[in-house]
This record gives C-alpha cells, structure tokens and sequence, in this order.
C-alpha cells in the first residue's frame, strides 16, 4: 500500500534535492576551471613570446576565474541565497 506523501515531505525532497545539484555544479565547475587553468597555461607557455610565458599563470587563473564567476553568481543569487518575498 503506497503511502501519502505530505506537503512538507515533498518540500523536504525538492530542498535535498537542489542542494544536491548545487553541490554537484559547483564541483564540476571547479573541476573544469582546473582543466581549463592547465590548457590556458599550457597553450601560452608554448609560445616563443616571453611576455605571454610570463603572464601565462596569470592569464590561466583569471580564466578561471571568470569562468568560475559566471556559473557561480546565478547559482548564488537566483537559487541558493534568493530572498524571500512578504
């Protein structure tokens, strides 16, 4: 016999489960903007120009960086911190 579930009980889900995919996004987003920082660093280390050589952890991390912010700030603002009305 299947039981009812309550309001609350499926409120409780729907709340486990989006930390649960915030908690996945921002893993894989780390995950990925360390990729990312390697490849950038990689790539510009490559070159004979040794300005670019120089700069080439500098310009990775901010990659990185930016990347991070761009999928972060939506997560924070619209999903995780959102304000409550009334």
């Amino acid at each position: 016999m299947a039981e009812k579930k309550t309001l609350k009980q499926m409120l409780k889900f729907i709340l486990v489960s989006l930390l649960a995919s915030a908690i996945q996004l921002v893993s894989v987003n780390v995950l990925f903007s360390t990729w990312l920082q390697g490849v950038v660093a990689g790539a510009l280390l490559a070159t004979e120009n040794q300005t670019l050589r120089n700069l080439a952890p500098t310009v990775a991390m901010a990659c990185a960086g930016m990347l991070q912010m761009i999928v972060l700030f939506p997560l924070e603002k619209f999903v995780l911190l959102k304000e409550k009305k009334g």
